[in-house]
């Protein structure tokens, strides 16, 4: 059984793929397996795989011709990998050296799941088809990385942010980017009948996999990066077209407490609801913050307003929840009216004003190599004592 499965889920994006499946290779372990996942609308990459790579042994191709919904095919490439420990990365994503390392030191450690950053914009790269012109081709560090490792609750940082409906959970162990072993794969499906649900599996996964285990081990420094090219979700929701996502479900249902507006908030809040009611876990459901849902969701636009109004009528929703929906609304237009008087390059000047480094990079292999020459971080030393974290 191979060690390690590198997991990569790929769909019409041939040209970053094979970076992606580059970037595995270069690890240079006999012990590493890559799945690679295609739902394409051709089988094209096999052959383009066969060119660039040979006939390497390690590289598993799968091809699905009945276009299943981005979760489905995650839960296909997850169910065709055989290692001890998993990562899934997008198919514009690449994997860094130190994923190896830290695979060998959790199995040392006994230890079911790794996160790492805590946020998916903190070392990532823009590819140069993506929506940001003025983030084309270059990798953003947001901030420095000490290579801290501490173990951390489960249900404490789940206490800590389930009144956020947004990327809060990208701090809790998941499907994607995550180091996670198969036996935790193997007690969801068998805790759940499945893997992955939901129309954000990362979402999901975050929350299945943390209701099932106690602790896990979290690491400010990447080991993965994280890709956005001009066809990638983080680039459609920049763009503002985030249906373009809910459209690739067949059956989509969302609960009757969510409005149907599409965003980012909404995506989040229906797979948050999605793992707590497939977890039985009813006193989840009602931590969701709707108050902060309904009022990012009605201050999109006029139809937005409409939706979020009706939805919130039909559930007879109490005062209280009117009351913090008001204030959140009111403070949300006001935001929007500054963005829309002082323009958008104002508002995004005061987002890259956090940015601490942006690098020219021509491809995803160009910051892999950077990485190897600027990081030198020794995180991962065999068995080890780990410090607990504050959220402990």
């Amino acid at each position: 059984m191979p060690f390690l499965s590198i997991i990569i889920p790929t769909k019409n994006r041939q040209y970053t793929c094979l970076f992606a499946i580059e970037s595995a290779l270069r690890l240079n372990r006999d012990d590493v397996e890559i799945i690679v996942q295609d739902c394409s609308d051709t089988d094209v990459l096999k052959k383009q795989i066969l060119e660039k790579f040979g006939t390497a042994s390690n590289i598993k191709y799968f091809h699905s011709a009945d276009n299943p919904s981005m979760t489905e095919n995650w839960n296909r490439a997850f169910d065709n990998a055989t290692g001890e420990y998993q990562c899934a990365i997008g198919d514009d994503d690449a994997v860094l050296p130190e994923l190896y390392e830290a695979a060998r030191w959790a199995k040392a450690n006994a230890m079911d799941a790794i996160a790492h950053t805590g946020d998916s914009a903190a070392y990532s790269y823009k590819w140069p088809d993506f929506g940001d012109e003025e983030l084309r081709g270059k990798l953003v560090i947001l901030h420095p990385f000490d290579g801290k490792v501490e173990e951390r609750s489960t249900k404490k940082v789940i206490d800590s942010i389930i009144d956020r409906v947004d990327l809060s959970y990208s701090s809790l162990p998941m499907a994607y980017h995550c180091l996670i072993s198969k036996a935790l794969l193997d007690r969801v499906r068998t805790a759940t009948g499945k893997l992955l649900d939901g129309t954000s599996l990362d979402v999901y996964s975050a929350y299945v996999f943390s209701l099932l285990i106690d602790k896990f081990v979290f690491v400010n420094y990447p080991l993965t990066i994280y890709g956005a090219c001009g066809k990638s979700n983080t680039n459609r929701l920049s763009r503002g077209n985030a249906k373009a996502h809910f459209n690739e479900f067949k059956t989509l249902r969302f609960p009757a407490i969510i409005p149907r507006v599409f965003n980012m908030q909404t995506t989040v809040a229906e797979s948050m609801h999605c793992a707590f009611t497939t977890m039985k876990r009813q006193d989840l459901i009602e931590r969701i913050n709707l108050p902060y849902l309904y009022a990012y969701s009605a201050a999109e636009g006029v139809q937005e307003l409409k939706a979020t109004l009706r939805c919130m009528l039909a559930n007879k929703v109490k005062l209280n929840v009117w009351a913090r929906f008001a204030k959140t609304f009111s403070i949300k237009m006001a935001k929007n009216f500054v963005r829309f008087c002082m323009g958008n390059a104002w508002a995004d000047k005061q987002y890259r004003n956090k940015q601490q480094v942006l690098v020219p990079c021509n491809n995803i292999l160009e910051v892999i190599e950077y990485h190897k020459t600027h990081n030198q971080v020794k995180i991962f030393q065999g068995k080890q004592e780990i410090p607990a974290s504050h959220l402990s």
